[in-house]
Order: C-alpha cells, then sequence, then structure tokens
C-alpha cells in the first residue's frame, strides 16, 4: 500500500506519480490501482533518481506506468494481476462517486461561477484548489457561491470545454498548461471564457 504525493503528465513519458510506500513491498511489474487508475508498474526510481527493482516501508518513489495522472493523496494498493487491479479500482471510483455526490447534495443553490482548473502538476493543482476553496468561503459570506466543478492535470482539452458548456456561469482556469488556438476559438463561441 501506498499513498501519491505528487503526479504530473510528462510530455514524453506519460503519466508518473510519486508515491510513498506505507506497507509491503512494491517491485517492477505490479499492478496498482490508486483512486480509481490503474498502473503496471514500468519503472521506478528512488528519491536520488536511480533506477530500483523493489522497494519498501517508507520509500518515496517516481513510478511511471499509469494510464492517467493519479490525484495527489490518492490511496495506492498493489494487486496480483490487471483483473484483482482492475476490481480495487473500481471499488475506489464508486467511493469517490459517492463523497462527490454527498458534497455536491450539500451546496446550497445561489449565484454561482462553475469552474474547471487545469495544471501542469498536481502539486500546483492542489494548492489551486486550496486557493479556490480559500475564496469559495469569502465570497460565500456574500451569498454568492464559487465551486471548482472539474479538475485536472494537463492541457486544456476539447472535453473540458464540453463539460463547461454543460453549466452554468463557466469559467476555465488553466496554470502553466497551453490552449490550442482552435480550442480557444471553440470556448470563444460557446460564450466560456479562459
Amino acid at each position: 500500500e501506498g499513498v501519491i504525493i505528487e503526479s504530473h503528465l510528462d510530455p514524453r513519458k506519460g503519466p508518473l506519480a510519486t508515491l510513498l510506500v506505507k506497507e509491503g513491498t512494491l517491485k517492477v511489474g505490479d499492478f496498482l490501482a490508486c483512486g480509481g487508475i490503474i498502473a503496471k508498474i514500468k519503472n521506478m526510481n528512488d528519491f536520488t533518481g536511480r533506477a530500483v527493482a523493489s522497494a519498501s516501508f517508507s520509500s518515496p518513489l517516481a513510478v511511471s506506468g499509469f494510464q492517467e495522472v493519479p490525484d495527489v493523496g490518492a490511496d495506492c494498493k498493489a494487486a496480483e494481476n490487471k483483473k484483482a487491479a482492475e476490481h480495487i479500482a473500481a471499488e475506489q471510483k464508486k467511493e469517490i462517486k459517492e463523497i462527490s455526490a454527498s458534497v455536491v447534495s450539500g451546496e446550497k443553490a445561489a449565484a454561482a461561477l462553475n469552474i474547471v482548473l487545469k495544471a501542469d502538476v498536481s502539486g500546483s493543482l492542489e494548492a489551486l484548489a486550496g486557493s479556490f476553496e480559500q475564496l469559495a468561503k469569502k465570497v460565500g459570506e456574500f451569498g454568492f457561491a464559487l465551486r471548482v466543478a472539474k479538475s485536472g492535470v494537463g492541457e486544456i482539452g476539447e472535453s473540458d470545454i464540453k463539460f463547461a458548456e454543460s453549466m452554468k456561469s463557466p469559467l476555465i482556469v488553466g496554470f502553466k498548461v497551453k490552449v490550442l488556438p482552435a480550442l480557444q476559438l471553440m470556448a470563444q463561441n460557446s460564450g466560456i471564457r479562459i
């Protein structure tokens, strides 16, 4: 078992994550389920950048092999095979959906600004989300709601714009990420600010 402490999308290597092993031993080739995302460990590097074949308790590791960028703070569980990892990931996704549904249902109906938040690395994303949470508390005192409806690591994509189109009062906020000119035009035609 472990926990994700940093993650980002590398243009060449794909989704990468730094995780801290809390229990047991991880080996190259093991399957992981982290916050509903599956990985078959391709490479592991220790904190010095040296490649390692296995690591145990209290070891921070840079890991590649994820299908997509996992969230910071996501719990990771090792599995014997891909099928077991998929089962664990499905349970993790179900748990995340239940928590998200309870948060959304608890929100008051008020004038709201719905934000789609994108950042270059998950550490930045987490810091920005925290800042928006603090701002939401301040503006909430005036009967105005501010909520991060969707967040993720990587460039602003078509799916982000389509998601924003489905909301009232959307705003897409990007931190150190690119927006293709065609997508900028798409957002502009839909009346969405980036």
